[in-house]
């Protein structure tokens, strides 16, 4: 019985074997990104190091439960867990950051002198407000390091491409083509559910969800491009733009609820510290203009977005995704079944 389950254990191993030799490879890549970045994150300073750490942790996570059949799923979950505890407190960080430059362009290019009063006054709170995220974001990643996850995973993964290098498997077989054309097309499938919010521009809500949704899918055919090579290319590009496009229309969404915030917070301080509300119209002008001009770009992105994604449609982007996954499933069966012919003799049988 014991050599029975072995057996079937190291035939499971080697059909893995290469899923898991490119995952791990693709994960010490998103790792290794994470781990150059996240001394830089402590500073503050770099915008974009925020921002690349997020990027980085939020492929780790998107790619770890395809790939808990590699090492386990209550590894990856725990994993998952404290790499969300991480890049959850950078959110706040890098939303504040999204904002501080776009309000920098304004001032910058943009905004008259009578609007500029106003404008100031909206960097010097946002500013404020970064700063005031820099200790809880340093006390998290305090126990980030503690933790010492990062050299936990590299670690793992590491002897995992050992192991499977040295499986004996290097070809990927029908289980690794049917098991990725799997996690595909359900984040495919959790993109399109959201195809009849496309013509709604009200739908704010179900139009940050379907953003999410893209970025989903787009993570997991980047990580998946090994297996596919140039032929995932074309559908991991498109679902980057919907994000982008639908990122866009959400900040414009954000600016919508928290400018006129801002406008009540400013005119109870004034009315707090000076007694009236002289100082507080000079304000007024500048956020009521970037608040037009977010409302604009809103518009003029939200259409970019539906006729990108008619053309899209019209082009069978999707269809010719669902397409390679199939036929990369039917030439792994072909192969399989040319070498089983070519391997067994008479009166030979194969368990495999």
């Amino acid at each position: 019985m014991t050599t029975i389950q072995k057996t079937g254990t190291t035939a499971v191993a080697r059909r893995l074997a290469p899923f898991c030799l490119s995952g791990a490879r693709t994960l010490l890549h998103y790792l290794h990104d994470f781990m150059t970045e996240t001394p830089h994150v402590r500073r503050m300073e770099d915008r974009e190091s925020v921002h690349r750490v997020r990027v980085a942790s939020r492929r780790l996570r998107s790619f770890l439960p395809l790939f808990a059949v590699c090492v386990s799923r209550k590894t990856c979950k725990r994993w998952r867990k404290q790499l969300r505890r991480l890049t959850g407190a950078l959110g706040g960080v890098r939303d504040t950051d999204v904002q501080i430059a776009c309000v920098e362009d304004f001032l910058e290019h943009q905004a008259s002198l009578e609007e500029r009063p106003g404008i100031e006054r909206l960097l010097l709170r946002l500013q404020q407000r970064r700063h005031a995220l820099r200790e809880p974001v340093d006390e998290v990643l305090e126990r980030f390091t503690a933790s010492h996850l990062a050299e936990e995973m590299e670690q793992t993964l590491m002897h995992l491409v050992y192991v499977s290098q040295t499986s004996g498997a290097a070809v990927p077989g029908p289980y690794v083509y049917r098991k990725i054309r799997k996690a595909v097309r359900t984040r495919l499938q959790a993109f399109e559910m959201y195809a009849p919010y496309v013509e709604h521009p009200e739908c704010s809500n179900e139009l940050h969800a379907m953003r999410i949704a893209a970025k989903h899918l787009r993570y997991i055919l980047q990580a998946c491009t090994p297996f596919y090579l140039d032929a995932v290319q074309e559908p991991a590009h498109t679902a980057r733009t919907f994000q982008t496009l639908l990122g866009d229309i959400h900040d414009c969404d954000v600016w919508a609820h928290d400018l006129p915030q801002f406008l009540e917070e400013e005119c109870q301080r004034t009315l707090v510290y000076f007694g009236h509300l002289e100082p507080f119209a000079p304000l007024v002008p500048g956020i009521v203009a970037l608040q037009h001009n977010r409302q604009h770009y809103r518009m003029q992105r939200y259409q970019e977005f539906v006729t990108f994604w008619h053309q899209v449609q019209e082009q069978g982007i999707w269809e010719r995704l669902c397409q390679t996954l199939d036929a990369a499933v039917e030439n792994a069966e072909n192969a399989a079944t040319a070498a089983m012919a070519g391997t067994l003799r008479p009166g030979h049988v194969d368990v495999e």
